[in-house]
C-alpha cells in the first residue's frame, strides 16, 4: 500500500516545529501569521490518518490511495479555521500573498482524489473545523507531552481570567 496524503499534527520536539505547530505558537502568541491564500491542499490531522491507515491495514487494500482530508482550503483558510478552533482572534492572520492577475490558476494546487480511497472503506473523511478541533484539544489534554512535543504555549491566553 503507498499512500499520497497531506497530514499535519504535533511533532516531538527534537524534529522542530512543522507548519501547523507555526501557526499555533503565532496565533495563541497573539503574533502575526502571515499566510497565503493561492496554494491549495487537502490536510488531514495525523492522528485521524493513522486511524484510515489502520483501516486500509485491517482490509488489506493495495496499491497507491490518497488518504486526506474532505475539503480543499489554502494557509488562509487552514489558518483562520485554527484561530477559530483556539478561540483566539483572527487577525493575526495576515495574508502576504495575492494571486497575480496573468498567474496561471492552479499552479500550486495539490489536491488529491480520494474516491478510491472512500469507496474501499465506505468512509467519509474528516472535514477541516473537525480535524482542526482534536488538534487544539491535543494542544492541552496532554498529547503533546505524550509524543514528546514541545509544552511552550501561552495557555493562560486560551483559559478565561479570574477576576
Amino acid at each position: 500500500l503507498v499512500v499520497r496524503s497531506h497530514a499535519y499534527g504535533w511533532c516531538p520536539s527534537a524534529f522542530g516545529m512543522n507548519y501547523a505547530e507555526r501557526m499555533f505558537h503565532e496565533l495563541t502568541g497573539e503574533l502575526p501569521c502571515p499566510v497565503d491564500a493561492v496554494r491549495h491542499a487537502t490536510p488531514i490531522l495525523a492522528t485521524d490518518l493513522a486511524e484510515r491507515l489502520y483501516e486500509a491495514y485491517r482490509l488489506g487494500l493495495s496499491g497507491l490511495l490518497h488518504t486526506t482530508g474532505a475539503e480543499r482550503t489554502s494557509p488562509y483558510r487552514f489558518a483562520a479555521e485554527l484561530a477559530a478552533s483556539l478561540g483566539v482572534p483572527g487577525r493575526f492572520v495576515q495574508l502576504t500573498a495575492k494571486p497575480d492577475a496573468g498567474s496561471r490558476i492552479n499552479v500550486e494546487e495539490t489536491t488529491l482524489n480520494t474516491t478510491a480511497f472512500r469507496r474501499a472503506t465506505k468512509r467519509p473523511l474528516p472535514m477541516l473545523r473537525d480535524g482542526l478541533a482534536r488538534f487544539a484539544e491535543q494542544a492541552f489534554n496532554g498529547y503533546r507531552r505524550q509524543i514528546g512535543g514541545a509544552e511552550s504555549t501561552p495557555r493562560e491566553m486560551l483559559e478565561p481570567q479570574a477576576a
